[in-house]
């Protein structure tokens, strides 16, 4: 099989949450930070369950105010009791990461379902990576497949990067290289850095591809240029082999 370039699949299942999480009520979210939160306290005051995601967006992610998670909690849960998918969503990861309330996988699980009842797709995605490690819920990972595939139907790169580490893992299906680079090409077509990542491996080790350290290492430049450790590493090794 050869050398594995860093740890081929250590990133399996990338289920990292970022200060991009939340993605409808950022769109009312400008530069102006401070700005933004004015007018969403205005309109969170009177009730309007975007505004109060967006609060609780910028508390979340120390936007425009200091980073305060138990004020995320606070307005994520009003807006949840509106029914406000992504504010359900965003007590999911709350609780999956122990922000601002205890780390509770059962909880992150009930609020994920709240959610993907009404067909979110990041819950979906989140949902299918409690499956994969037994988070709150038993170990499952055809369970967590169907998940993935749900939000990867909704252009879900995460989902898709996952979907593509079960199959180059044989986790739940049946080891597929060529299904796992299909997979990867689509989320690594919205810039995911992960997916990238797993695409430069794929070709440099020859997995459902012909063996190729040129297009190995492009794959591994976009990723490194988002700022991705191990592609940077994996640069430095293919440089040192003179490629």
């Amino acid at each position: 099989m050869g050398f594995k370039i860093l740890r081929l699949f250590c990133h399996v299942l990338y289920d990292k949450i970022n200060a991009k999480t939340c993605q409808n009520p950022r769109k009312f979210i400008t530069k102006n930070y401070q700005t933004a939160r004015q007018w969403f306290e205005k309109s969170a005051a009177q009730g309007n369950s975007d505004a109060q995601v967006g609060l609780g967006i910028l508390y979340k992610d120390g936007l425009g105010v200091g980073q305060n998670y138990p004020s995320a909690y606070q307005w994520f849960s009003k807006a949840a009791a509106q029914n406000h998918a992504e504010a359900q969503y965003a007590l999911g990861i709350l609780y999956e990461h122990g922000w601002g309330v205890k780390q509770n996988y059962q909880a992150a699980r009930q609020w994920f379902e709240k959610a993907v009842a009404q067909n979110h797709a990041g819950a979906q995605s989140n949902l299918g990576n409690l499956y994969v490690h037994g988070r709150g819920v038993t170990q499952n990972y055809q369970t967590a497949r169907q998940w993935f595939e749900k939000a990867a139907a909704q252009n879900h790169a995460t989902a898709q990067h996952n979907l593509g580490s079960l199959y180059a893992l044989g986790w739940g299906v049946k080891q597929d290289y060529q299904a796992a680079r299909k997979w990867y090409e689509k989320a690594a077509a919205q810039n995911h850095a992960v997916a990238q990542y797993g695409l430069g491996s794929l070709y440099y080790n020859g997995y459902g591809v012909a063996k190729n350290d040129q297009t190995a290492r492009q794959w591994f430049e976009k990723a490194a240029a988002q700022n991705h450790e191990d592609a940077k590493k994996a640069l430095e090794i293919l440089k040192s082999q003179g490629h």
